[in-house]
């Protein structure tokens, strides 16, 4: 595996924990090991966790090359800019996953697996920062 997965895994190592999974193949156990990791202060432990995440994904846009949110983004046919989007709205969901689970409001019928949603393929790296740092806020 990357060292930069390595060392993130350092400050964030609950949703490098659901990462790992999505990218073994296995996405159902995002669920279980959400449940898993639940339970008192969880909430506030993977906001503190997303935010090293916004912090990583902010320095990254940060330093890409304008002409690189164009290319092949690494996950469906997504490009850089719709997979960079994705993350910064994916990390809310997470924390709501998180919450939902450690107050025991899971619900019986959600999906098994929720696919994934890009997001816009000419965001600019202003409007990736931007839409990071408004996810943070949210959570």
């Amino acid at each position: 595996m990357a060292a930069w997965l390595d060392t993130l895994e350092l400050d964030a190592p609950d949703p490098v924990a659901a990462w790992r999974l999505v990218e073994d193949g296995r996405p159902v156990g995002v669920r279980r090991e959400v449940r898993r990791r639940a339970g008192e202060a969880s909430a506030e432990r993977v906001r503190t966790q997303l935010a090293v995440l916004a912090a990583a994904l902010t320095a990254i846009v940060a330093r890409l090359p304008d002409e690189a949110f164009v290319l092949p983004g690494g996950e469906a046919d997504w490009n850089v800019a719709q997979a960079i989007g994705h993350d910064a709205s994916a990390r809310s969901g997470l924390v709501l996953a998180a919450s939902l689970a450690a107050s025991g409001r899971w619900p019986d019928d959600a999906p098994r697996v929720v696919p994934g949603v890009p997001g816009p393929p000419d965001a600019s790296r202003d409007a990736l920062v931007r839409k990071l740092a408004q996810s943070q806020r949210l959570i």
